[in-house]
């Protein structure tokens, strides 16, 4: 699960949900990444859980810095009201992070997005130098963009060619080969239609709209197309614990197969084998009674090569 498809499964969590993950840890279990970040979401949602939300959120800074949730969350510093040494703790973790990896645009987009209410001149310091290392990166130019409408509206010469700014921005983004993969270019048009609205662009927003859930509607027929192919697991990488993913694949022959999922997950999800991979599997016997389950060993090179029969 990619982390903000994860986040918005966390707002839609019941209490009884977050309790069965919070308890997991209690029996010793350890949480994933795309975990942590559903309870963040529930946190947001409740503000007597500040204390375990930020405690996440610091985990967070560390591990997955780099992440577009933090698009998201940005806001949640003022909404939960956190105490001052906790700021001072993001805050520093935040630029422990930025040391580590000068020149990682999308770490110093997203300390620049969220430091926006803890510390406005240097948000907006570390999103021009965002911009200036990747200049042409959706996620740094609409963190960018969003600060400084931010700002416009608590000082007005920040307002000085903002609309300028946010047009440039939208007549980039589509040449981009990052977003040539179907769903990031949906994604990138559903935030591309947000900022027209903000310009107040509603004609150029409906075009995104349209071109995005014509996207959206071409994913769900490939998804049918594979849905009569059998399931198996692949390996998810950097998730703190062991965790698979559910995809569709081919059956070749014995214990073959060749993946027809396509990660669609933002580059959020690490697989350790992609679409087009034929792969060897194994059964591995499911716990409590549940039914047993092919997982991803190793990649075959060589179909011809018996070593794996």
């Amino acid at each position: 699960m990619d982390m903000r498809t994860a986040l918005d499964a966390g707002k839609q969590m019941s209490p009884e949900q977050a309790a069965d993950l919070r308890q997991s840890v209690n029996d010793g279990g350890i949480l994933s990444a795309s975990q942590r970040v559903q309870l963040i979401g529930f946190y947001l949602r409740h503000e007597d859980y500040s204390a375990a939300l930020f405690a996440h959120m610091l985990w967070a800074v560390e591990h997955l810095a780099d992440s577009p949730f933090w698009r998201d969350v940005h806001y949640l510093i003022n909404a939960h009201q956190a105490k001052d040494a906790v700021i001072r703790e993001f805050r520093c973790l935040w630029l422990a992070q930025i040391d580590a990896a000068p020149d990682n645009a999308a770490i110093i987009a997203n300390a620049g997005m969220h430091l926006e209410s803890i510390d406005p001149d240097l948000s907006e310091q570390l999103m021009v130098r965002a911009r200036e290392l990747n200049p042409r990166d959706f996620l740094n130019s609409i963190n960018l963009f969003t600060i400084w409408l931010y700002r416009k509206k608590r000082d007005a010469d920040r307002a000085i060619n903002l609309d300028a700014l946010g047009r440039e921005l939208l007549d980039l983004q589509l040449e981009s080969p990052e977003y040539q993969d179907l769903h990031s270019r949906e994604y990138l048009l559903r935030d591309m239609a947000r900022l027209a609205e903000r310009l107040g662009d509603a004609t150029r927003a409906a075009i995104y709209i349209k071109e995005a859930d014509e996207i959206k509607r071409r994913e769900a027929e490939e998804e049918a197309k594979i849905a009569h192919l059998p399931i198996i697991y692949v390996d998810l990488l950097q998730e703190g614990t062991v965790c698979w993913r559910e995809i569709r694949a081919e059956h070749i022959r014995d214990n073959i197969y060749k993946i027809v999922s396509k990660n669609r997950s933002h580059g959020d999800e690490i697989w350790l084998f992609n679409h087009g991979d034929v792969v060897e599997c194994c059964e591995k016997i499911g716990e409590d009674n549940k039914p047993s389950f092919m997982v991803t060993v190793r990649k075959i090179l060589d179909l011809d090569d018996d070593s794996h029969r």
